[in-house]
């Protein structure tokens, strides 16, 4: 199955984002992710006002002491001990949120949204439905609507969800296992594959028993090797740079070297043959898919 290594949850300090917050914490524990809290700090317009465009450094540093104080807060009040990074931006809410998860390689952002209640009519202007409409990785969210007219509020509530753009919803309460097993199949269909099989060339990845064949013969692989398979399986057909696929294999600080990565796909290539992972000396490696095989 396909790891959620790096999640990102937005916070605004809000009653529903502490209310989303049991669910990050389950999700991340479960796939023992590195959780990051981000909050955005949008400059009031009063002050471009008093002040022009160009805000004093003194205003922006206190804004940006004050967030930070809430965020240490949030996160000692909503996920204790663990370890969370704590991020404050400036800017737009929804363009910080997927600039950041386009560069630092998040791989779920956790986003809890609001009622829309009187102000539905602006549903496509909101913060979340810019970071659905943007985000480069699977995004979950937590829609609320006003009590229904003519419509149950649980099929209302996932009609507004889904027309957001969301891939998929659950109603609450919910069991944490379903979420989990809703979030693999969006992961899936992230990375291009339907069903928990891949076949990618002559590789078959099977995501939900961790087994993999080659030319229909199964083929035992070490769980590091199957980690750096799976990293590569998820963007068959393009480079993976070295450094990157280094990064999302040995995590939690583990030490490592260029070496260890390169012991791992000799590994691989002994195993599933030596054309089926093409190289870049100093760049990085491609899982050939069959249409760029050589």
């Amino acid at each position: 199955m396909p790891d959620i290594k790096n999640v990102l949850f937005p916070v605004d300090f809000s009653l529903h984002c502490r209310g989303v917050a049991p669910f990050v914490r389950a999700l991340t524990e479960h796939f023992r992710s590195q959780l990051t809290l981000l909050h955005g700090i949008a400059v009031p317009p009063e002050y471009y006002v008093t002040y022009g465009v160009n805000v004093s450094a003194a205003l922006r540093a206190e804004l940006r002491a004050s967030a930070t104080a809430s965020l240490q807060k949030f996160a000692e009040q909503e996920f204790g001990s663990e370890r969370v990074q704590k991020v404050v931006e400036e800017g737009d809410a929804a363009e910080v949120i997927t600039s950041y998860a386009a560069q630092r390689e998040i791989d779920l952002i956790m986003m809890p949204t609001h009622g829309f209640g009187p102000l539905r009519r602006f549903l496509l202007g909101s913060v979340a439905a810019k970071v659905l409409h943007d985000a480069q990785c699977p995004v979950w969210t937590s829609v609320h609507t006003d009590a229904p007219i003519g419509l149950p509020r649980a099929c209302r509530t996932i009609l507004c969800a889904l027309d957001s753009g969301a891939d998929d919803y659950l109603v609450k309460p919910f069991a944490v296992p379903e979420l989990l097993a809703r979030l693999r199949a969006v992961l899936r269909r992230a990375a291009g594959f339907a069903t928990s099989i891949w076949d990618i060339g002559e590789v078959r990845i099977d995501t939900e028993q961790r087994r993999v064949w080659y030319r229909g013969e199964a083929v035992e692989l070490t769980p590091r090797e199957y980690q750096v398979l799976i990293e590569l399986a998820q963007r068959a057909g393009r480079w993976v740079p070295r450094e990157q696929l280094l990064d999302r294999v040995y995590r939690n600080g583990e030490p490592t070297t260029m070496n260890a990565l390169e012991v791992q796909v000799y590994g691989l290539r002994r195993k599933l043959g030596q054309a089926a992972i093409q190289t870049i000396r100093g760049v990085g490696y491609m899982l050939v898919n069959g249409s760029n095989a050589a």
